[in-house]
C-alpha cells in the first residue's frame, strides 16, 4: 500500500525535475542577429565577444549584452551659436553613428549615443565659433570634413609602439581607436584609445595571428570618411601575417 503511494509522487517530481531543466536551458540561449554584436559577462566578469548566431551561455549567472553595429542616424537639435564675427546663428545637423568597438561603447561610456549627441554639439559650436558667417552659409563642406576629422591609429613592427606614441602626442583626441602589434618587450605600456599587442618575433605565433585579425577587423569596419594611419616599420612583415586560406 504504501509503495502504491509513492509512485504517484516519483511521476510527479521526475516531470517537475524534467519542467525545471527545460527552463534553466531555455534561460541561457541567445541569438545574436547579423547586425549585433555580443558582450558577455559572467559573475561581473567580461568572458569576451559573442558573434551573431545562436548560441547558449551559462543561465542565472551570466549576462549578454547585445550591441547594434549597423549605421544610427541622429537629428542634433536646433541649437543658437555665435559666429567669429558675433553673428547669431541656428544650426543643426545629422550624425551618422556606428559602434566600430562594442567594448569601449559598453564599458567606458554610459550611454555612447547621449555622449555622441553632446559631442557634435559640442564640436558644432566650437567650429561655428571659428568661422565668420559668410564662411558658415556658403563653405558646408568645410563644416562636415572638420566634424569627420578623425583617425584610426594602426602600426605594425618593432618600432610601432614608439611612433604610435609620438602620434598620439601630436593628434590627441583626433585618435579615435586603433591596434598596434609589436615585439615582446618592445611595448612602453598603455596608450589611450589603442590596442597594443606583442607578438613573435622573427617567426610569427598565435599571438601574431591573433593581433592581425583585430587589426583587419577595426580596417573593415571604418567609417566611409574616417582616416587610418597606417604606421610601419622594421620587422612588421613578421609581426603582421595572416595564413592564406
Amino acid at each position: 500500500m504504501l509503495l502504491a503511494e509513492q509512485i504517484p509522487w516519483t511521476g510527479l517530481i521526475t516531470v517537475f525535475l524534467i519542467i525545471v531543466i527545460i527552463i534553466i536551458f531555455a534561460r541561457g540561449v541567445v541569438i545574436v542577429q547579423p547586425y549585433e554584436q555580443g558582450l558577455q559577462i559572467r559573475l561581473g566578469q567580461y568572458m569576451g565577444r559573442m558573434n551573431p548566431g545562436f548560441r547558449w551561455v551559462v543561465p542565472l549567472i551570466t549576462v549578454v549584452k547585445k550591441l547594434d553595429l549597423r549605421t544610427e542616424v541622429m537629428d542634433v537639435p536646433r541649437q543658437e551659436v555665435i559666429t567669429k564675427d558675433n553673428s547669431p546663428t541656428n544650426v543643426d545637423a545629422i550624425v551618422y553613428v556606428r559602434v566600430i568597438d562594442p567594448e569601449k561603447a559598453f564599458f567606458e561610456v554610459m550611454n555612447y549615443r547621449a555622449a555622441t549627441m553632446a559631442l557634435a554639439q559640442t564640436s558644432l559650436r566650437g567650429i561655428i565659433g571659428d568661422m565668420e558667417l559668410d564662411e558658415v552659409l556658403y563653405n558646408r563642406d568645410v563644416i562636415n570634413a572638420r566634424l569627420r576629422d578623425n583617425i584610426i591609429l594602426i602600426g605594425i613592427g618593432k618600432a610601432s609602439w614608439t611612433m604610435a606614441k609620438a602620434a598620439s602626442e601630436e593628434l590627441k583626441e583626433r585618435i579615435v581607436c586603433g591596434a598596434i602589434v609589436t615585439k615582446y618587450r618592445h611595448s612602453g605600456g598603455p596608450l589611450s584609445g589603442i590596442e597594443i599587442f606583442e607578438a613573435g618575433h622573427p617567426l610569427p605565433d598565435s599571438n601574431t595571428l591573433k593581433a592581425t585579425e583585430r587589426i583587419l577587423e577595426i580596417t573593415r569596419k571604418a567609417g566611409r570618411y574616417q582616416t587610418i594611419l597606417f604606421l610601419v616599420s622594421g620587422g612588421g612583415s613578421a609581426l603582421f601575417e595572416k595564413p592564406a586560406p
